[in-house]
């Protein structure tokens, strides 16, 4: 403590960031995100004068300890509470940071996780990508949730573009970060979803609705008579 109050921000991001990635190195998963925490609340307790060193933690690295604690089983606690500390510094956060959270919570087979997740990126002003709405469109499927992976994707095929965003006189920075369109990857994560359900009809009739566009949505629906799920 008596260092850290000497030492530039960027001094102590570094020794902080050295820190945890020995400590992910060594598998001591809880104490890096710990360390990261104690370090992210300070910043935010200190306000304008703790944001240098908020700044100062490279998101790279940030990213490196979300994923761990998102693969490691029973850590989601601590990736969320990570990036509610980094939103309480305010340090950047990114669309990566959003997503690394909808995998874990798809590991977790937690739907309201995913879909609780993006809310808060929108909420936060951080445009989900097609990265992005497809990870949460496969954790949908792993947490055996097709209602919601379809309505995802009625909602990535319905968003107005920025054209006509414009054309109705929308003011771009009043407005909540739009989706993007869906990719032949979406629609087969949704395939995905309703065959993992059992939905087998439902899945052909998607198939079929976009096979003419989506070959490889065509090529995916080959294997819908008997869906396994995801391990």
């Amino acid at each position: 403590q008596l260092y850290g109050a000497c030492m530039s921000s960027v001094t102590h991001a570094a020794l902080v960031t050295v820190a945890v990635n020995g400590l992910l190195r060594a598998g001591r998963v809880q104490i890096a995100a710990s360390l990261l925490l104690a370090t992210l609340l300070r910043a935010a307790r200190e306000g304008a004068g703790g944001g240098g060193l908020a700044t100062a933690l490279e998101l790279g690295h940030t990213h490196a300890l979300l994923d761990a604690c998102a693969s490691t089983p029973g850590h989601m606690r601590e990736a969320q509470a990570i990036v509610r500390a980094l939103l309480a510094a305010n340090a950047t956060v990114d669309a990566k940071t959003y997503c690394i959270l909808i995998k874990g919570f798809g590991r977790n087979g937690d739907a309201r996780g995913v879909s609780t997740t993006l809310r808060a990126m929108r909420a936060a002003g951080v445009p989900p990508d097609l990265v992005t709405c497809n990870a949460a469109l496969d954790a949908y499927a792993r947490s055996r949730a097709p209602d919601e992976a379809r309505a995802l994707l009625r909602s990535m095929e319905e968003a107005p573009s920025d054209a006509a965003l414009a054309s109705c006189g929308a003011a771009v920075g009043a407005r909540q970060p739009r989706l993007p369109a869906p990719n032949a990857r979406s629609f087969n994560a949704v395939l995905k979803a309703l065959a993992i359900a059992g939905q087998v009809d439902d899945a052909r009739a998607l198939a079929e609705r976009m096979g003419g566009s989506l070959p490889v949505v065509r090529t995916a629906s080959a294997s819908l008579a008997a869906p396994a799920p995801i391990a």
